[in-house]
């Protein structure tokens, strides 16, 4: 089977009567390195028409009841946006609800994760989250932040609160942990932290690092694909390589840890892939990603603070060795889980054109 046939997501049945139309305002992409609009999308198209276009978006002629924007920096290819940009943006915003259309965002990131041009990509979130008739949060820490700027703007829309999905109609792993280790030619008895992400900067790499020499195990792997170079030994497998969706199961079926490097974040998509493959997470206690930690009872570090990561990692490692059961899967499948999110999302939608009619 192909990578793209084996992961595709299953096509939904549209009901053409449903007169209620959702434009994504984003590049179309079913196989991106990140399926989280692709499969909220598909999840969608049961209840509404859902169409992604990025070009429709900026010709504003067609008629949508709702335009979900994600990621405010990919409406104009994740380039730097110029005065003039962003004029335009405000223009087409208006013309938009001169329309009719509501505005939907999803906050994924507070600004972007890399910026050449802070004020632009400032005045750019500012633009989106002011002009909104609803911004969902991943978690209450998100509304807590986005509320606590006392705009007038911000106050008077809908900030619902839907968890990051998992990707449970996605990634349908077929194999064992010690499988997918010989796969990835991974000894089988090693502890073997697996760092999924992307490393943004060199101190997360230093801090990644420092907090795996304080793990008090002899053997152990450390595992990072997104690492930036390739250096490999008998403790180390560092790369620079994006995983494909086919080979994605494999690093995490594999792990008997996740951890998260970030020293600074919002959400993270990886906490939950961790989630979904029932792996224990070790991740810092900031953002929404402290707040689900917290409460689906993983292992928390202060960001930094190197005694801090090594009591997290040293009480993973103490409940893995006493074979504690893990519930990352059982919990996620509960609360997480695709259609818990497409209804979610359906609540909201229908909350809006309600409040429209009154």
């Amino acid at each position: 089977m192909s990578q793209t046939s084996k992961f595709l997501l299953p096509e939904y049945s549209r009901n053409t009567t449903r007169p209620w139309k959702v434009l994504v305002a984003n590049h179309e992409n079913p196989y991106d390195i990140n399926p989280f609009v692709n499969s909220l999308v598909n999840s969608l198209k049961p209840f509404f028409s859902v169409d992604i276009n990025l070009s429709e978006f900026w010709a504003c002629q067609s008629d949508y009841q709702f335009i979900h924007i994600h990621w405010p920096e990919a409406l104009f290819n994740w380039q730097i946006p110029s005065n003039e940009q962003l004029e335009h943006l405000e223009q087409v915003i208006r013309k938009w609800k001169q329309r009719g259309a509501l505005l939907v965002y999803t906050r994924h990131n507070s600004l972007p994760h890399y910026s050449q041009n802070r004020s632009s990509h400032e005045r750019l979130y500012a633009i989106i989250e002011n002009n909104c008739d609803a911004i969902v949060h991943m978690g209450k820490h998100s509304k807590k932040e986005l509320l606590t700027r006392k705009s007038p703007a911000i106050e008077n829309q809908l900030h619902p609160v839907i968890p990051h999905h998992v990707y449970e109609h996605l990634y349908r792993p077929d194999i064992d942990k010690n499988q997918a280790r010989e796969i990835l030619k991974i000894n089988k008895t090693s502890l073997v932290i697996l760092v999924f992400g992307d490393f943004r900067s060199q101190e997360e790499r230093d801090w990644t690092m420092q907090a795996f020499e304080s793990i008090r195990v002899e053997d152990k792997i450390l595992v990072a694909p997104r690492w930036g170079e390739i250096i490999s030994n008998e403790n180390r497998m560092l790369s620079n390589r994006i995983v494909s969706h086919e080979k994605t199961p494999l690093y995490f079926i594999m792990a008997d840890l996740v951890f998260i490097q970030r020293l600074s974040i919002l959400n993270s998509g990886n906490l939950p892939l961790a989630l979904l493959f029932n792996k224990p997470v070790v991740g810092p206690n900031t953002g929404n990603v402290g707040e689900i930690l917290r409460k689906t009872g993983n292992y928390l570090f202060e960001p930094g603070n190197i005694r801090s990561v090594a009591s997290a990692y040293k009480k993973a490692i103490s409940d893995l060795s006493k074979g504690k059961k893990c519930a990352n899967r059982e919990y996620a499948m509960k609360h997480y889980n695709l259609n818990k999110t497409a209804l979610n999302y359906k609540k909201i939608f229908h909350q809006l054109l309600k409040s429209t009619l009154i």
